[in-house]
């Protein structure tokens, strides 16, 4: 049966049978089915010569061949409308994902503004200004960095909000120019804001620019005045808020009228001599206005006119702070320092923020140099040397030599060279007649040279003299109270005594037990002058005891000068009789009215009724009054011209500086 089958198939297979032209069709499209499948596999897999396979035959293929591939075409379409969904559908979620990470970019813009903004209100209600500054400034930051993305009407107002604020902030740290910054944005963007205004008018005055801010205050006025006509009838705490804007206008042209008057006065009595009038209300000016340049400038000169060096260098400290704090704001040296007026900033800092204003430094190095600050002097001078200034260099060199000369001079008086000690000190004072103040020091320890070499009489003229140009050197009072001492002038010696007790403060170059030993060298004194009064030794016996424990030269310069007790302190002691006349007038009247005429026959000061400090304005109004009161014609007394007589002799001397000067040095009886 098998093979009878396969013979059967063998035969179907040989016979042939006419095809329609539908069959030919679909037998081409197997064909060309085949054609591409074979053409897949030789891809993936070696080609057929390499097997050792023949390759088949190429066909030429016409158009028809390809006239049912239309379904094909339809489905790339297909999957290409599908892939285009896909996209838009990838690019809206990448879309989505970003506005929600901008959105959450914002609200923690959001929260830090808030939260900085917030800080910075409770640091400005504690008075916290300098960390209330710092917030107000990142909340700015990032209002900022939000404008950029987001510009809308209710960003743009949180924005101009703040920089008021930030502007409160710097008036209140006294940075005016960025603080007048803050305003003019504020008003730019608002022009009707009230509170910019007042606070814009407020830095203009501190700044000095007063004809600016009299024009801003108008404005600020009028406005106020115009909105409260408006609100006659409206809301209440509106009234109240436009009242307030008024009365703060008012006030603030109050201060401009305040201040005209200050520069006035100051102008006027600087012309007249009064300098002490002029000064009061040059730092009368300064309150009302801290940058103005004619009350800064006429403060430090009458300063240094009169001899006040240390507050002149104040002066230019606290003008460098409001310089460097207005200019600079949050980034100057000032801040980053954190100086106060307590904790003033180094003379270093101070040179270089006032290289700009050549007035001040100059004024800040006369007071370094006059006021016995040469370290700082020499270190400062130090620095305008380097950046080529030129008046610097004379007074670098001079205060370098001194201080060569001084070391030079102190190492010869620790060595007992006190000659050669005394003579290096004299050329010292030769060197620089300006300097007061250490030309007393220089005094002083020539003083101390001549005491070691028994020169009592050239050291108390010494110790006098220091006393003169610095009357706040305590050190010379002490040093005089010895010399005294030494010379018997026992009632003088207790004077000074007290004098240096009642200034003393603690210095490290004090041994232990400093000020008990003075107060028991004040006790010897109180018991030789009891035991005088008492009558238990004459002077001269007290004298010949104290010189015999003295050895003979001292004794005998001590006898010689002793017959007149107050003769030599009288002679070299003008601050003396200030002395008297301030602390001691209450103890023992008479005994300190025989000690008051210095060497003259007549008191000029006790005459007036004034003390030796007196300034040349308290002279002219004491002899004004005196002279009311005892003038022929307006007196009936006895003795009313002779008193009339001594009242304007006393005035011809002291009102003039040069015949003053003679008188207290005793050259004028």
């Amino acid at each position: 049966q098998f093979q009878n089958k396969s013979s059967s198939l063998k035969e179907k297979e040989k016979v042939s049978f006419p095809l329609s032209n539908s069959a030919t069709e679909s037998a081409k499209k197997k064909q060309k089915k085949k054609a591409t499948k074979r053409k897949g596999k030789g891809r993936m897999k070696k080609s057929d010569d390499s097997i050792g396979c023949k390759s088949p035959a190429k066909k030429n293929f016409s158009r028809n061949d390809f006239e049912g591939s239309n379904s094909s075409s339809e489905e790339d379409k297909a999957t290409d409308n599908s892939y285009q969904r896909h996209i838009r559908e990838r690019n809206l979620l990448e879309k989505q994902n970003a506005e929600k990470l901008e959105q959450q970019k914002l609200k923690q813009l959001n929260t830090q503004i808030e939260r900085h903004a917030s800080n910075g209100r409770d640091f400005y209600i504690n008075e916290k200004y300098e960390s209330s500054a710092l917030e107000y400034e990142q909340a700015i930051k990032h209002m900022k960095e939000m404008m950029s993305k987001y510009n809308s009407d209710e960003i743009r107002s949180k924005f101009f909000t703040l920089m008021s604020n930030r502007s409160a902030t710097f008036m209140m740290l006294k940075m005016f120019s960025f603080a007048l910054k803050d305003c003019d944005e504020v008003l730019g963007n608002n022009s009707e804001c009230l509170k910019a205004l007042l606070r814009k008018s407020r830095a203009l005055i501190m700044m000095g620019n007063i004809d600016t801010a009299v024009a801003s205050l108008k404005m600020c006025s009028n406005k106020s005045n115009e909105v409260l006509r408006n609100l006659l009838y409206g809301d209440r705490k509106s009234r109240e808020v436009m009242e307030n804007f008024s009365t703060e206008s008012s006030r603030e042209l109050e201060n401009v009228i305040r201040i005209r008057k200050h520069l006035h006065h100051m102008d006027t009595y600087y012309q007249e001599g009064m300098y002490e009038q002029s000064l009061n209300h040059a730092k009368l000016g300064i309150k009302l206005s801290m940058l103005n340049i004619r009350f800064n400038t006429k403060n430090v000169f009458l300063l240094l006119k009169m001899r006040k060096y240390d507050e002149a260098a104040q002066a230019c400290l606290d003008y460098a702070v409001g310089l460097d704090l207005s200019e600079n704001g949050l980034t100057s040296s000032i801040f980053k320092g954190k100086y106060s007026s307590k904790n003033s900033p180094p003379f270093k800092t101070a040179t270089l923020i006032l290289l700009n204003s050549e007035y001040f430094l100059k004024s800040l190095m006369q007071a370094l140099r006059l006021s016995g600050k040469t370290e700082e002097a020499i270190e400062c001078l130090g620095m305008l040397v380097e950046r080529n200034v030129n008046w610097a260099r004379m007074w670098h060199t001079l205060c370098k030599s001194k201080k060569a000369l001084k070391e030079k001079a102190d190492s010869l008086y620790k060595n007992g060279k006190y000659n050669e000690a005394a003579g290096e000190y004299t050329n010292l004072l030769q060197l620089d007649e300006e300097d007061n103040v250490g030309n007393s020091r220089l005094f002083c320890n020539r003083a101390a040279a001549y005491m070691a070499l028994g020169k009592y009489n050239e050291a108390l003229r010494d110790c006098s003299e220091a006393i003169k140009l610095c009357s706040g050197y305590n050190k010379a009072y002490l040093r005089r109270a010895r010399v005294l001492k030494f010379l018997s002038k026992w009632n003088a010696s207790s004077m000074d005594y007290e004098t240096y007790i009642s200034n003393y403060t603690y210095s490290y170059s004090d041994f232990p037990g400093h000020l008990s030993a003075v107060r028991e060298e004040l006790q010897e004194v109180y018991l030789t002058i009891n035991n005088i009064k008492n009558g238990v030794g004459s002077k001269k016996g007290s004298e010949k005891k104290s010189n015999k424990a003295r050895g003979k030269n001292s004794a005998n310069k001590s006898q010689k000068g002793g017959a007149k007790e107050d003769s030599w302190h009288s002679k070299y002691e003008p601050e003396y009789r200030s002395f008297h006349n301030s602390k001691h007038r209450s103890r023992n009247r008479k005994e300190q009215s025989s000690e008051c005429d210095y060497g003259h026959e007549k008191c000029f000061y006790d005459i007036l009724q004034i003390e030796s400090s007196a300034s040349r304005r308290d002279v002219i109004v004491a002899y004004r009054r005196l002279a009311l009161q005892f003038h022929p014609d307006k007196s009936s007394a006895p003795d009313t011209s002779e008193k009339f007589k001594q009242i304007t002799e006393a005035y011809d001397v002291l009102k003039d500086e040069e015949s003053r000067r003679k008188y207290d040095q005793g050259l004028i009886s």
